[in-house]
């Protein structure tokens, strides 16, 4: 009887919307199962009410799945006022629990196809595919969220792994399901040299999902002041729902001059660009990891950052 292939299922909400910490690091996973010969493939949302944004590399094999993306909306919410932050919640909740749903049809009709599937915080589908479908299922939580929906579908859960906060947090409430996981760094950052020129200024890199948590316009007021005192470029890296907000308060302060947004770019864009770069400033308000550091560490750049 021959065994069965190995095929490993990584689920992601965001993985065509946008690229974050998670999102990477299914990328990064997807690509090293492919080195050592291991079918994979990522599923994502294909939104009903907008477009894909972001497509994977196209040796990847990507599932897309309809489902609903108010993820935009909810942020945008939560900048009109804080006390929506419940609201902001739950719209963005049904938009993932409409994805859940989608994803879990997908899975049973491949169900004899996949060996493993490791969601990115999608507890309905864990719960269902390792249960009811009878797939290993296992968890990966990018931040120690504890809505009702978590609280009531985690502790049905195997396992759950994570890191950073995560785990610090975690592991005190479910600490027979917590399993630390490692997120290292592309081997590609680690293997060019930064270049540097004479120059009359400092040029600074921020890099992140243009949202609330990401600090960014109080950073843009900080860096305002210090261009008064020393000469600065700004280059920030990155898209989201406060981009054309940040674009007005850089017209604003009168620094589009020396600001450049250049929106979403892919890895190997963002390393060349980074290479140029003196140092990379950050602010988030939380963060459960920052890839960005660890990235920009790898490439020799100075990193400021508060204590996330």
């Amino acid at each position: 009887m021959n065994k069965k292939k190995t095929h490993i299922l990584l689920v992601n909400y965001a993985f065509s919307m946008f690229r974050g910490g998670g999102e990477n690091f299914d990328l990064n996973i997807s690509k090293e199962l492919k080195k050592k010969n291991i079918d994979c493939s990522i599923l994502c949302v294909k939104p009903i009410l907008g477009e894909i944004r972001i497509k994977g590399p196209n040796n990847l094999d990507i599932i897309y799945v309809n489902g609903f993306w108010f993820y935009d909306f909810s942020v945008y919410l939560k900048t009109l006022d804080t006390r929506l932050s419940k609201l902001s919640y739950f719209i963005r909740l049904i938009g993932q629990i409409s994805f859940e749903i989608s994803a879990i049809i997908s899975i049973w009709k491949r169900k004899d196809r996949y060996s493993l599937i490791v969601t990115s915080y999608m507890p309905l589908v864990t719960l269902v595919s390792s249960n009811l479908l009878r797939i290993k299922s296992i968890i990966r939580c990018s931040g120690p969220f504890r809505s009702p929906y978590e609280k009531l579908l985690f502790r049905f859960l195997k396992i759950i792994i994570c890191n950073g906060d995560t785990y610090r947090k975690l592991i005190k409430i479910y600490p027979e399901k917590i399993k630390y996981v490692e997120i290292g760094v592309d081997h590609s950052f680690t293997s060019l040299n930064t270049i540097k020129h004479e120059k009359e200024y400092i040029d600074i890199a921020i890099v992140g999902r243009l949202v609330p948590v990401k600090g960014i316009g109080e950073l843009i007021d900080v860096l305002k002041l210090v261009s008064m005192k020393t000469p600065i470029k700004i280059h920030i890296f990155g898209d989201g729902v406060l981009m054309h907000q940040l674009k007005q308060q850089v017209n604003k302060l009168k620094i589009n001059r020396f600001t450049t947004f250049y929106g979403y770019c892919d890895k190997k864009q963002l390393i060349e660009q980074l290479k140029r770069m003196d140092c990379l400033i950050m602010n988030s308000v939380y963060d459960n990891f920052p890839n960005s550091i660890i990235e920009a560490n790898a490439l020799g750049l100075p990193v400021w950052s508060p204590n996330v």
